[in-house]
């Protein structure tokens, strides 16, 4: 086995461990909650009761549509506090130079990175897909439980996150100041708030868009309005990001500190 490959665990136990001190975890709760109170709004707007207790009723529709406007709205931006929290010490505390002394350079790091808070994104998008799916059985919603529709929303979301994280690393590594990230983070809740507004091709340019490309239902015209979404713009999105994160940080590798 190569150096490298014994050293991988050992880079992503220690970014997991600076992750904990980071405090990472409450500030990945605590966006979940505002996911789950925002889409669970949906549940006192009138005429949902009266959907939820049709077992032929939109009501899971009428849910997943107010999950995906709360994505829209919280997503971007959790992704771009998690990137700038992960890779602001290393800017502060001289991190780079100390882990490319160590034989670490820096694009290995970001990967490293990637690899660790990726995984946390994962786990907090399939948390609060559960407590919305949780709530809508708790309220009695007589409909069975559309779960692939909830499966497929739940993967594409975790993706569309992995994306953006792989974006919002490379920008807090070159960029020392984190309120830039944050900013494109911001600006990412008004591209996704408009996003379903936009045709298709223009929210696939960008990658916040692609939360209303992977949503299985939304409004138009005020009208509740099944979709079927097609995955081959996220996953030409997911070819382009892979390539990009690849090469890279492949020349921060390269780059002297």
């Amino acid at each position: 086995m190569s150096a490298a490959g014994t050293a991988a665990p050992a880079v992503l136990r220690a970014e997991f461990a600076k992750m904990r001190r980071l405090r990472l975890v409450p500030v990945l709760v605590a966006t979940v909650g505002c996911v789950v109170v925002l889409a669970c709004r949906e549940l006192l707007a009138p005429g949902f009761a009266a959907d939820a207790a049709d077992p032929s009723g939109p009501a899971w529709d009428r849910l997943l549509a107010a999950s995906a406007l709360a994505v829209r709205l919280v997503g971007p931006l959790v992704v771009a506090v998690v990137a700038s929290r992960l890779v602001d010490p290393e800017h502060q505390g001289r991190g780079w130079l100390l882990c490319r002394t160590a034989g670490l350079p820096a694009g290995r790091l970001c990967r490293a990175k990637w690899v660790a808070g990726g995984a946390l994104l994962v786990a907090a998008t399939a948390a609060q897909s559960l407590a919305v799916l949780g709530a809508g059985r708790l309220a009695g919603i007589a409909a069975a439980v559309p779960a692939a529709r909830f499966l497929g929303w739940t993967a594409a979301v975790a993706v569309v996150s992995l994306v953006l994280l792989a974006g919002h690393l490379l920008l807090a590594a070159l960029v020392p100041n984190q309120l830039v990230g944050l900013g494109v983070g911001v600006a990412g809740v008004f591209v996704g708030a408009v996003a379903p507004a936009l045709p298709g091709w223009a929210a696939a340019m960008t990658p916040w868009g692609h939360y209303a490309l992977v949503a299985p239902a939304g409004y138009r015209g005020g009208e509740l309005v099944v979709t079927d979404p097609s995955p081959v713009p996220t996953v030409a999105a997911v070819l382009v990001a892979t390539v990009l994160f690849a090469v890279l940080t492949r020349r921060l590798d390269r780059r002297e500190v």
